[in-house]
């Protein structure tokens, strides 16, 4: 038997083997993350495993689409010839959803992501900067996270919200502060200290 689908992001029409229900990966038409349904559904979307340049992360992401598959409203992967980026759009609390770029360098064998949170600011980011991590609170900076100020090319700053792993040290655990726990302090921070409504 085989089951019968179009990936939400794209529509890309699929049909593939009962055997794949269950899977993850990406949509071969957009790259959007998916997963076979267990019966022929139009909403829903397939990719094959093993997508990622890293076993170890296949079998983390593999298990934390398992678990938190509903929070991910948007997703994108590119495989690069020097390792992976995979955007998500997680869904974070009220309607509101923040993107988080998850990226895995190959050479290194490090995990990085980053959100970027608020909206361009002055060249007095720096106090800025200072004010975002001391009204959040209980963030903690470093090693877990840090904050960045980056040009925009306007003559403006964006500040992003990072981590870094190396891979073989990223546990489930790692990896859930490496995607939904960033998403989540890179939103309270958009709501707390630029008082922005983007979802």
């Amino acid at each position: 038997m085989s089951i019968k689908f179009k990936c939400r992001n794209c529509h890309y029409e699929m049909e593939v083997s009962d055997k794949m229900a269950g899977h993850h990966g990406k949509c071969p038409e957009c790259g959007s993350l998916v997963t076979v349904p267990k019966q022929s559904q139009c909403e829903l979307v397939f990719v094959e495993d093993g997508f990622f340049q890293s076993d170890h992360l296949n079998e983390l992401f593999s298990d934390f689409l398992e678990k938190y598959g509903n929070r991910i409203l948007k997703s994108k992967i590119d495989n690069l010839d020097d390792g992976d980026l995979l955007n998500l759009e997680i869904y974070t609390t009220d309607g509101r959803s923040q993107v988080v770029s998850l990226g895995y360098a190959k050479q290194t064998d490090i995990i990085f992501t980053q959100s970027i949170i608020g909206v361009p600011v002055g060249p007095d980011s720096g106090i800025a900067a200072l004010e975002i991590m001391i009204r959040v609170g209980d963030l903690p900076i470093y090693p877990t996270y840090g904050l960045s100020i980056k040009p925009n090319g306007d003559g403006d700053y964006l500040y992003q919200l990072r981590r870094a792993n190396r891979c073989k040290h990223v546990d489930e655990q790692t990896f859930y502060d490496l995607t939904i726990r960033l998403a989540e302090f890179a939103d309270k921070i958009e709501q707390q200290v630029f008082n922005s409504d983007r979802h």
